[in-house]
């Protein structure tokens, strides 16, 4: 059973929602067979009575102790732009090598919002070399409330230095792990999501309201108010609409600047009835309370930046209350997606909706009936206090095995749910013995001149119908190819009719390619940024890739599940929206290749083996398979960027590629017949089997198979060598190295199979 140590500045009976993530863990992690120690701030005058919950600074601290609290707090006041708690440091970190030395530490753990809790594991990690899982509940750079943008470096320089130090990092949403993600792409496989989540042994009031000689429905919000985040638009909006329906009730503290801004109209509905405000911090107990004696309730995910990243912690209790909720918040935002799979009745208005829109929608919400629902069955598992105590547990044993075993490399992060789904038995052995797979797919799609303008007008699909020759090859290899089919594809006989027989017949999968300039809604101006669907607004990359969803199910009897952007153009809502359609995997990362001259996403620095992507463990990445390879390949900083500046500007160094390739220093392969040589895609397996990579993504586009569609293929002799390619490629790598041909279904059903076994995916 290994122990534990939190680090949290805030800890209940705090009344904070900082000190609720901490506290449940410590409620709940026992039942997972971990020892938790915690450390908390006594500042706020917090006891606990638990011989495992340590309190500092405690009453006979030494004078060094306080001079370092000292200087701290000089710094903090004459340097740092917000108070992150750095006096509370050098109380943290001497009580808590106490607690290591006494009590056998495996692991540290720190949450935030306080960065102090971060600060303190930072120097811990150094002296004892202990594993740390940094959890953020606020992120640094990309938080809201962070506003002071002259001190911008300050934030940069922290989240650098965490995300360095650590090893675990943990985001409160999804839409936050996503952009870590991007923004630090070797450190992509140890980013995992945890949501806030509610103590399930915590009662919920879930009475009728209870304000009798009230004509009229209680709206209520309990909770802070700060910053952006302010009812502002609700009142315009009642004050336009001239409703006597409705008291918006607020209840907690308010900040002098919300005052000051929207003073005037709190008055003016003040005395028209309309607004009651209980300007003070009440316990949570008498929050709760008040809560459930609305009729509905008030959500303002609203802030100056109009970010769609936060999740408010209060969104938990609103939700097990289970009365109408009005939800301000940006569309598609976290907030906006648990409501939908909530269970509860709600409607959300976006802060950059016309006053129009926003009135329309807030007199639907007023027509709703007083109800009260009880919350779906994957909100309460997938928000459950102990649902995130197992996955620190399994993180926390994760890292420790990691540690012990000699096994390098990234592994599949394991984050939120138990795997569901054991693997089909033919792929034990595979598993087992670390053979070599190799996955083939093929972007089925129209044809177009890739040196002109893109058209909505490009919808040839003619060259589907000599995908048999091809076909007939993988067949001989025992080869089940996943097409990503697009739009043009799943609408014309032309383009689905054979591939529905190989899919019936067990020959092939289907998965979905958006090319959005040939998908509908066609609301976008085609450009060459629009062509990257991650570029769309979210709302209408959702609508396309839902669109091209319900044609191929429809077409194929059969929800595709497997996903690739055309052009490779995912961007930071993709996953969300995947998540949404019921998607496992997707596919459109290039390792080391980059987009980002003509508006595409960058892929340096990306894993070549698969990892998770969203917060539940449930869709994967299988990236196509590219890489460096030469004497001067690494991880060290000195390769990284020496390869950065080798291959982010294709034109300006061209020569130097081509001299460090001829040289055998450096040079950069990707799996595919379109541009690599047969004899370099051998290379680049050969190289990657040596680092431990045992699962290979190859790919082509199928306009290819008619000579002069793609710049590979121009004539019938280079048609020939294409398909040779094949021949000899197959034979390479299942007679010579002795691989396996795989799925993209047996791929994801093998990941779930090591993530449950907390193995690394080669």
């Amino acid at each position: 059973m290994p122990n534990l140590l939190i680090l949290s500045y805030a800890f209940q009976p705090d009344n904070t929602p900082a000190a609720a993530r901490p506290s449940q863990l410590f409620r709940y992690l026992a039942e997972e067979g971990v020892t938790p120690f915690v450390l908390a701030s006594s500042s706020d005058g917090g006891r606990n009575d638990e011989p495992q919950v340590i309190r500092t600074p405690g009453l006979h601290e030494p004078l060094s102790r306080h001079g370092a609290a000292f200087a701290a707090r000089g710094f903090m006041r004459f340097f740092a732009p917000y108070n992150d708690r750095l006096p509370w440091v050098p109380f943290a970190v001497a009580a808590a090598k106490k607690i290591i030395r006494e009590n056998a530490i495996d692991a540290i753990y720190s949450t935030s919002p306080f960065l102090a809790s971060h600060f303190a594991a930072a120097w811990l990690k150094r002296e004892f070399g202990l594993p740390w899982i940094a959890d953020f509940q606020d992120p640094v750079c990309d938080n809201p409330f962070r506003t002071r943008r002259w001190i911008y470096p300050y934030d940069r320089l922290i989240e650098r230095t965490i995300f360095r130090e650590a090893d675990r990092l943990i985001a409160n949403t999804d839409a936050i792990a996503q952009v870590w993600r991007t923004r630090y792409p070797d450190r992509a496989n140890d980013i995992a999501v945890m949501w806030n989540s509610f103590d399930p042994e915590e009662p919920v009031e879930r009475g009728r309201a209870t304000h009798e000689g009230v004509a009229t429905k209680i709206l209520a919000h309990v909770g802070t108010l700060y910053g952006g985040r302010h009812p502002g638009q609700l009142l315009q909006s009642l004050k336009r609409l001239g409703s006597k329906e409705v008291q918006v009730r607020l209840t907690g503290p308010i900040d002098a600047a919300v005052l000051q801004a929207h003073g005037p109209i709190f008055a003016e509905m003040e005395r028209e009835g309309a607004l009651a405000v209980t300007n003070t911090l009440v316990p949570r107990d008498e929050a709760l309370r008040r809560t459930a004696e609305a009729d509905c309730l008030l959500l303002l995910d609203v802030n100056e930046r109009n970010a769609a990243f936060q999740v408010p912690s209060k969104l938990l209790d609103y939700i097990r209350i289970g009365k109408p909720i009005l939800a301000y918040t940006p569309a598609a935002s976290p907030v906006d997606r648990i409501l939908a799979r909530s269970g509860i009745a709600y409607v959300a208005i976006a802060p950059d909706m016309s006053p129009a829109e926003s009135d329309a929608r807030l007199a639907q919400f007023l027509a709703l009936p007083n109800s009260q629902n009880t919350p779906s069955q994957w909100f309460l598992e997938n928000f459950s206090a102990r649902t995130q105590a197992h996955s620190i547990a399994e993180m926390t044993c994760d890292i420790l095995q990691h540690r012990s075993s000699v096994t390098s490399g990234p592994v599949v992060v394991a984050e939120l749910t138990r795997p569901e789904a054991a693997p089909p038995v033919g792929l034990m052995p595979r598993l087992m013995d670390q053979r070599p797979l190799l996955v083939t797919t093929v972007d089925a799609e129209e044809e177009f001149d890739w040196q002109r303008p893109l058209s909505r007008d490009n919808r040839a699909v003619t060259a589907m119908s000599s995908q048999g020759v091809l076909q007939r090859i993988f067949e001989r290899y025992g080869i089940t190819p996943v097409y990503f089919v697009t739009y043009p594809i799943v609408t014309q006989a032309e383009g689905y009719r054979l591939l529905q027989d190989h899919v019936v017949a067990g020959r092939a999968e289907i998965g979905a390619q958006l090319h959005p300039w040939v998908t509908p809604p066609f609301e976008e101006e085609v450009t060459p940024f629009n062509s990257f669907a991650g570029n769309l607004p979210p709302q209408l990359e959702f609508s396309k890739i839902r669109v091209l969803t319900e044609a191929i199910a429809s077409r194929f009897d059969r929800a595709p599940k497997a996903y690739r952007a055309g052009r490779y153009g995912i961007g930071p809502n993709t996953v969300m929206a995947l998540s949404r359609l019921g998607y496992e995997i997707d596919s459109s990362v290039v390792p080391e290749f980059g987009y980002h001259a003509i508006g595409g996403p960058a892929f340096f620095g990306r894993p070549t083996r698969p990892y998770w992507l969203d917060s539940a463990g449930e869709i994967l990445e299988l990236p196509l398979t590219s890489a460096y390879i030469g004497r001067l390949t690494g991880e060290t900083p000195s390769s990284r960027a020496l390869a950065k500046g080798l291959f982010e500007d294709d034109e300006r160094h061209a020569l130097s590629r081509s001299l460090m390739a001829r040289s055998g220093l450096m040079e950069r392969i990707r799996l595919t017949p379109e541009g690599t040589k047969v004899s370099d895609a051998k290379r680049l397996v050969r190289a990657l089997l040596k680092r431990g990579t045992r699962i290979f993504t190859l790919s082509f586009h199928s306009p290819s198979l008619v000579p002069g569609n793609t710049p590979y293929v121009r004539s019938a002799a280079e048609l020939e060598k294409f398909l040779a390619w094949f021949e000899e490629f197959y034979a390479f790598f299942f007679a010579e190295i002795g691989g396996a041909p795989a799925t993209t279904s047996q791929i994801y059903t093998l990941a779930k199979l090591n993530r449950s076994q907390k193995a690394a995916l080669p």
